[in-house]
């Protein structure tokens, strides 16, 4: 129980994303399938019913971390930013998400800010 608190701690804590390879690195995890499976869990546990608010960016990065319940927040109403492929210094994480359909918009990393503020009524 006490892994799950450490995870939940440095997943919500982190102002610049997480990803498994840094929750891996952070608990000692010898196993990427692990953390992966671990980042995931909570992700969904952040997903609830009445959330429609919620808004979800992903940024540059290698693999598919994050896009499953990208997608599910999409599904549920929520609204989603894939950083786009001419901005990102790795187009993998943002690719899939746009591949399974999961991105509300597609904008350059330099245009997210705006646009969050903006569904903010900021």
């Amino acid at each position: 129980m006490t892994v799950w608190f450490r995870a939940m701690w440095w997943v919500t804590s982190q102002k610049n994303g997480v990803s498994a390879l840094g929750l891996q690195h952070v608990l000692g995890w010898g196993s990427y399938q692990t953390a992966w499976t671990c980042l995931h869990k909570l992700r969904r546990a952040m997903i609830r019913p009445g959330r429609e608010r919620l808004t979800a960016v992903l940024l540059t990065g290698m693999g598919y971390d994050g896009s499953d319940a990208f997608t599910e927040i999409k599904k549920r109403g929520g609204r989603t930013i894939a950083e786009s492929e001419e901005s990102a210094v790795v187009y993998g994480m943002p690719a899939e998400l746009v591949g399974k359909g999961g991105a509300s918009l597609v904008l350059a990393a330099e245009q997210v800010a705006a646009q969050v503020a903006s569904w903010a009524g900021r």
